[in-house]
């Protein structure tokens, strides 16, 4: 107080009183707040009231024991005027020397039981003694009608004269004019309330006061600011002093009240608090705000004794001087100037102001434009010229008052928020002078943040004078400067300023210095903290009963030495001449909850509001500042964001257009008064880092990205199953390298892409040409076999996933190299486009053909010089698979459409969980990518492609599961790791099933729709599982997840015997026959057989003319169709004794075979009359034949026809690959030796003898054709067609027949009809339905003719073999009695594994010799032979009537 540092603190009867019997400390309360409050607390508590100068005496252990404010010094005027026995210092100062010298003991217990009390009533005031953190009711006891009470506080108080609502002295109190002025701003729910008549009545109040300031002497009428407080009620006479926190708040409110009513003459004072708090002296030159300017100065520069207000008052003297008759008289009429002055002497009592004039606006310029006869245009122009003279003059011509060069934080905070919002709202008027405002805003914080804060710790320190000060920063410092940065954000919308409070709140909330382990969430410490508030987390503001104390702990800055004797911690809840720390924190949480939709930040300004609950119900005037968190606690604060599309997707590009528009949104919505609500923009270079702190913004960012991933894979699925025919079509070769040519094009457009529209045309381009993966897998199908193709994919998978390891690193590095302003990837972008290119190149030079069919035509173009020269493509067995296309596709899909959703999923969990940034999240990724790797090489490649899926499955339900209930690194790095698992696994264990179930000629299409139904699944799976994860919550999506991966991928199960098979759901099971036998031309026990066999894998395809005859095309069938056949693997134990079965019978069939050629030789000359008659009635019957089944025959063509179109000239280099591979096939492969007995006839023989091929094996059928029910040989309709002799010899079948029909019949076995007019499926049954004297069973599975079958041959194919289409297949059986096999003849245990392939025959030429040989030879027997010889039995179960079955030929 200057007057009592006037009259007491220079006086020297003061001074030796004081020296002789205390301790004299002087405080600056701007400097330690803390302990002006405490001891503010003590004489408001004991007397009754409180203000400045505060004088308090202290025992030693600064407990106190007397106080006041002001006391008279000696000679002192006030003194003299006062009526009554009125005690001065000096009697002040006497009392307590006594008083301590004999009373000592007394004054320190009563000290004692003072602070005691002290204590006592600040920890009432927070509930401490019935609510802990967390469990207070987070202001919801607090109620809306709280903001009526205290409305009618105010209006009872109102003084309609002069505003304001005290007596003399006035203070503007902007807290309480702020909270009526913004009662009407809240939403509708408040006006319902408190009534809409109140609402605007409050704003009237508000807007009436802060004119009659502006017009009053308060306002500093010739230059900027306003003084500290009135003397007088009407506003006239001030203290002169002129404060730093006083104009911030001033500035805020005359600009809200300037938004609310558009009023030029608050716009006029806007304009002038701005420029004061810009301009010399408050302004420093290195940036931020001075504190104060002192309310004396010197009168002139000659003069040796300050007064009070010497440099604002004028005489009317000094304005003729200064202006002239004209301009002064004019002036002199509007600020009220006399020569008498115009300060009462009651308010003089010094006499500081005799014939002095406290410039106020008295006048309006209409009614002086009427005294004066002017224009009021006129009179407004002569007083702004006159108030620049006048202030010239002052300037030049008077001291300016004392500077408080200190610069506090608190108040530098409040400065910064108001003059970013006024430059904000003042840009569409005087841009210029706006863009003055905002850059001395950041130009204050950026100085506090170089000079006053320590980025490692998170602290600030209060004060800077020449140099950083000592002493912490206290609550207010942390809260009005978050305050600041935020209402700086919202002016720039430059989320530095954000992120800078995010920090500043975390350090208010918590201290830094506290002991976690490594493996702790960072998320946890900064913005859960409610929850985790332990002993070893020591609190640095935040009290555990709720708000913040005023001083931080002790302990909690190490870095700076926070105050550790203070009487106690206060906090600070009831606005005075500034507005509470709690309050402005309140709110700051409430705000930044919004911006960050930050639950925890809610809920702590919740909790900082109840901590106060009864006073503001008690007193709800005197928090003003903490009514409006009552209104957030209980409405909640609107968050807008403001956005052009791609500005989510990280400001990839700049749209000027757009941005503009964008930026004028943002603009009209900052205007506002901002009660409420909270506006935040993306793009244009912004919002990058507010994008990540939001979890909210995040997921619209990543989903918007991922809306693109989606797009990808969308099209990624229409174009898999494409690229995969015409890789099946053309090679694969041929479609990789199309396929780079594609990704060339999209890369290249990517890297000129300088808009949105140009970067989602190249991911378009990608999605429909990106093949490398699906044409990867089908070329490591190409090259392996069944035993081989697990491993060969899992190598695959180990290239992608050290691609995929150090690929996204290696991008995001180079993305932060900038070389095209435009487009920011552009260097990444064409760094990619040189590999691809380089790649494209290596692979058009490098990479050989593939495809089987391709691949052939290379190698008989090798083979021209050297005929003898192996095929060296893999030999080609399919074994009998169980997994359908449509099982594993639905698999495929259902996998990554939970695998991708969690993986879209994991980096906002990190982020959540544990506040990881991009690098963070690229290590975990790269981390789980190297376990990826080395299990892919390692145990991927060595498992059976089912026990893959099944154990990365497993794996990643677990995974699922454990991410929906981690709390620490350590089990994020485990779940990763089990994800690991499954990337290792799953997709390439499943792209070996799939490969299985293809044929070489739709591998790549079967592929290419297995890939399909993946990326169907990889473009839903993150719109759907993020949903669910925000909706759900963590815990519930994880574990949908979870169980749906179990659930999902189920369809699949496995042998338990043998892992090379995959075998169906056990549904299934009994409609697949078992293992087949593999038909081996080295142990075909007849000679004639083996011969014909061999030369028609060696002779050319086309049909001699002595071979023409079809007339045993019925038989031929049969023999294909039963050669055909693709078998189930059994088990070892049933495998062994089917072996010895086939031997025994295979001995017996060759003893029968050699006794029958016996015959045959002695017989010869006399049957082949009678074979020349039985053709030429078969001739007769297939003639008949061939006109039941014209429909057949037109259908079978038809199918010819589309084949032969579509495999054109490349038919002969495919029958030159199907003999190669059937020769490198026949070589490795494992055949049941199973030898039919068929004797040959001297056609057979001529065919025979014609050739001398190699001993080999075959190991697939060529050309499907249809096999004929035995009915068809069989019957009454049979006989009226042959020949007597015939007849003759057909009788004993028909007695045999009559004899069935009295025998009980078998079970029969299901049947399937035929799936084309070339494709067909016998059936036989399984074990437990065959007959007991037979245990052996077969089944054929018939294929579509290859595209390498003779066309000349296919033209000329008897139309019997369409016949399947009407004629259910019927089983053939063999004799049960069999000799045991011969030892030698058991098969080497390695073949027993083999997988099983089938005969494979490509000569038409063979054709005519069985089906002539056959039909001849049997029934030559069934005529001569008797009925019990072996001979006859054997052909008689050939031709059995009853469809018994009968041994394949």
């Amino acid at each position: 107080c200057h007057v009592m540092e006037r009259e007491s603190f220079m006086s020297s009867e003061i001074a030796q009183l004081l020296n002789a019997s205390f301790v004299p400390i002087k405080v600056d309360r701007e400097e330690r707040p803390d302990i002006d409050d405490i001891y503010m607390n003590y004489v408001q508590a004991t007397t009754g009231s409180g203000g400045w100068p505060l004088n308090v005496f202290l025992t030693p252990d600064l407990e106190p024991v007397f106080g006041g404010t002001y006391w008279p010094g000696p000679n002192s005027s006030t003194a003299a005027m006062a009526i009554g026995d009125t005690v001065s210092f000096v009697d002040i100062l006497q009392k307590m020397r006594d008083v301590w010298q004999s009373q000592e003991d007394k004054c320190r217990s009563s000290a004692k039981e003072i602070t005691r009390q002290l204590k006592e009533f600040a920890e009432e005031g927070v509930h401490s003694h019935r609510t802990q953190l967390g469990e207070a009711n987070e202001g919801n006891g607090l109620d809306i009608e709280l903001l009526e009470e205290a409305y009618q506080h105010f209006e009872k108080r109102y003084d309609k004269l002069n505003g304001g609502f005290t007596t003399a002295p006035k203070f503007p109190t902007p807290v309480n004019l702020g909270f009526l002025l913004r009662l009407g701003q809240w939403p509708d729910t408040v006006k319902d309330i408190v009534g809409e008549y109140e609402c605007i009545n409050a704003a009237a109040m508000a807007v009436n006061t802060l004119r009659k300031m502006a017009r009053g002497g308060i306002r500093d009428q010739i230059g900027y600011g306003f003084a500290r407080y009135s003397v007088t009620a009407d506003w006239s006479l001030p203290h002169f002093e002129k404060m730093l926190y006083d104009q911030a708040q001033l500035l805020d409110l005359y600009l809200d009240a300037f938004i609310v009513t558009h009023d030029p003459e608050l716009l006029g004072a806007v304009f002038d608090i701005a420029t004061y708090l810009t301009s010399p002296p408050i302004a420093a030159p290195t940036g931020g705000f001075y504190s104060a300017e002192d309310a004396d100065s010197y009168p002139t520069h000659m003069d040796t004794e300050k007064r009070e207000g010497a440099y604002y008052v004028w005489t009317l003297k000094e304005f003729k001087s200064v202006l002239g008759d004209g301009d002064a008289d004019i002036c002199a009429r509007f600020y009220g100037v006399t020569a008498n002055g115009n300060v009462a002497k009651d308010n003089d009592p010094h006499d500081e102001f005799i014939n002095q004039n406290v410039l106020a606006v008295n006048s309006t310029p209409g009614a002086l434009a009427k005294e004066f006869g002017m224009t009021e245009e006129a009179i407004v122009a002569r007083l702004k010229s006159s108030r620049t003279k006048l202030r010239k003059y002052r300037d030049r011509g008077r001291p300016r008052p004392a500077l408080d060069d200190k610069i506090v934080v608190a108040w530098n905070g409040l400065a910064i928020g108001a003059l970013a919002r006024t430059s904000n709202v003042l840009a569409e008027i005087d841009r210029e002078r706006a863009n003055e405002f905002r850059n001395a805003s950041q130009k204050a914080a950026d100085f506090i943040k170089t000079e006053l804060y320590d980025d490692v710790t998170g602290s600030l320190w209060r004060l800077y004078r020449e140099g950083r000060g000592d002493v912490p920063g206290f609550a207010d410092d942390y809260a009005f400067l978050i305050k600041g940065l935020i209402d700086l954000y919202e002016a720039t919308f430059d989320d530095g300023y954000l992120q800078w409070a995010d920090k500043l709140m975390s350090k208010l909330l918590l201290s830094v210095q506290f002991s976690i382990s490594s493996n702790a969430c960072p998320s946890i410490k900064q913005r859960q903290l409610s929850a985790i508030l332990t002993a070893t987390q020591i609190s640095a503001f935040l009290s555990p009963t709720g708000a913040f104390f005023t001083t931080p702990s002790p302990a909690s800055s190490p870095a700076i030495k926070a105050p550790s004797d203070l009487l106690l911690r206060l906090k600070s809840g009831m606005d005075s001449a500034e507005p509470s720390s709690n309050s402005i924190s309140a709110s700051n949480l409430f705000r930044l909850s919004s911006l960050f939709n930050d639950s925890s930040y809610d809920r702590l300004g919740r909790e900082t509001v109840a901590a106060f609950e009864a006073e503001i119900e008690q007193w709800p005037h005197c928090f003003g500042g903490m009514l409006a968190g009552v209104v957030m606690a209980r409405l909640g604060v609107k968050g807008v964001v403001l956005s052009y599309g791609a500005g989510f997707l990280g400001g990839l590009w700049r749209d000027t257009k757009a941005e503009e528009q964008v930026d004028e949104a943002a603009t009209m919505m900052t205007r506002g008064t901002g009660v409420g609500r909270t506006v935040c923009k993306i793009g244009g270079g912004t919002g990058a880092w507010l994008s990540g702190r939001n979890g909210l913004l995040a997921g619209v960012k990543v989903l918007l990205g991922g809306a693109l991933g989606s797009l990808f894979s969308f099209l990624q699925a229409i174009a898999s199953p494409i690229i995969g025919t015409l890789s099946d079509k053309y090679g694969r070769r041929t479609a990789l390298l199309w396929s780079m040519a594609g990704n060339i094009a999209s890369v290249a457009l990517w890297v000129a892409a300088t808009d949105f529209r140009t970067f989602l045309a190249s991911r378009v381009v990608g999605g429909l040409s990106e093949g490398n993966v699906q044409l990867a897998t089908a070329m490591a199908a190409d090259i392996s076999d069944d035993k081989q193709r697990g491993a060969t994919m899992a190598l695959v998978g180990v290239c992608f996933s050290i691609a995929f390891t150090f690929g996204p690193a290696l991008g995001a590095a180079l993305a932060n190299i900038t070389t095209v302003a435009a487009n920011p990837f552009a260097t990444a972008a064409g760094f990619s486009l040189f590999l691809v290119v380089a790649e494209t190149l290596y692979l058009y030079f490098c990479l050989p053909e593939t495809l089987p069919a391709a691949r052939a035509k290379v190698s008989a173009t090798n083979r021209k010089g050297n005929q003898q020269e192996k095929a060296t493509l893999p030999p080609s067995s399919h074994n009998a698979r169980t997994n359908s296309h449509l099982l594993l596709n639905f698999t495929h899909f259902m996998f990554i459409l939970f695998f991708s959703g969690m993986e879209f999923s994991l980096p906002f969990m990190t982020y959540d969980l544990f506040a990881y940034t991009s690098s963070s999240t690229g290590r975990l990724l790269g981390f789980m990518g190297l376990i990826a790797s080395l299990l892919q090489g390692t145990v991927t490649r060595r498992l059976h492609p089912l026990r893959v899926v099944q154990l990365g499955v497993v794996a990643c339900a677990a995974s699922f599961f454990l991410l929906g209930r981690l709390s620490t690194e350590v089990g994020l790095y485990t779940a990763s790791s089990l994800l690991a698992v499954t990337t290792a696994t799953v997709v390439t264990g499943l792209n070996s099933l799939s490969s299985f179930e293809a044929a070489e000629g739709e591998r790549g299409e079967k592929l290419g729709r297995h890939r399909s139904s993946g990326q169907i699944g990889r473009s839903l799976g993150p719109l759907l599982f993020c949903t669910l994860y925000w909706w759900a919550g963590r815990e519930v999506a994880y574990a949908i997840g979870g169980v749906g991966m179990l659930g999902g991928t189920s369809g699949l199960s496995g042998s338990d015997d043998d892992e090379e098979d995959v075998v169906l759901p056990r549904s299934r099971r009994s409609m697949h026959p078992p293992r087949p036998t593999r038909v081996d031309i080295d142990d075909t026990n007849d000679e004639h057989l083996r011969l014909a066999l061999e030369a028609s894998m060696n002779e050319p395809q086309h049909r001699p003319s002595d071979l023409a005859s079809d007339s045993d095309d019925e038989d031929y069938q049969k023999l294909l169709k039963a050669s055909k056949a693709e078998y189930k693997k059994q088990k070892n134990n049933q495998r062994r004794r089917d072996i010895e079965e086939v031997e025994r019978e295979s001995q017996e069939m060759a003893r029968i075979s050699r006794e029958s050629e016996e015959a045959d030789a002695r017989r010869q000359e006399k049957q082949r009359k009678e074979e020349e008659e039985e053709l030429a009635e078969l001739e007769k019957v297939r003639a008949l034949s061939l006109e039941d089944h014209e429909a057949g025959r037109v259908q079978a063509r038809e199918e010819v026809e589309r084949l032969e179109a579509q495999f054109g000239e490349g038919q002969r280099v495919r029958q030159t690959r199907s003999r190669a591979e059937s020769s490198s096939a026949a070589s490795t492969a494992r055949q049941r030796p199973y030898t039919p007995v068929i004797s040959t006839s001297h056609t057979l023989g001529r065919a025979a003898s014609a050739v001398n091929p190699p001993t080999r094996r075959l190991s697939m059928l060529s050309s499907p054709p249809t096999v004929h029910s035995p009915e068809e040989f069989d019957g009454a309709a049979m006989s009226q067609n042959l020949s007597p002799s015939a007849r003759q010899a057909r009788e004993p079948i028909r007695r045999l027949s009559e004899r069935s029909e009295n025998r009980p019949q078998r079970p029969q076995r299901p049947q399937h009809t035929p799936l084309s007019p070339l494709r067909g499926e016998l059936d036989f049954p399984s074990p437990a339905t065959a007959r007991p004297e037979s245990r052996r069973t077969s089944s054929v599975r018939l294929r579509e003719r290859p595209p390498d079958s003779n066309p000349s041959t296919r033209d000329r194919t008897s139309p019997l073999r369409s016949s399947s289409n009407t004629s259910a297949p019927r089983p053939i059986h063999s004799p049960s009695p069999t000799p045991t096999p011969a030892p030698q003849q058991l098969p080497h245990p390695r073949h027993q594994a083999a997988p099983t392939s089938d005969l494979r025959i490509n000569d038409d030429h063979l054709s005519t010799a069985l089906q002539s040989s056959r039909n001849a030879h049997m029934l030559r027997i069934l005529a001569t032979a008797p009925e019990d010889s072996p001979e006859y039995i054997h052909a008689l179960a050939s031709f059995g009537p009853d469809g018994g079955e009968a041994a394949p030929a």
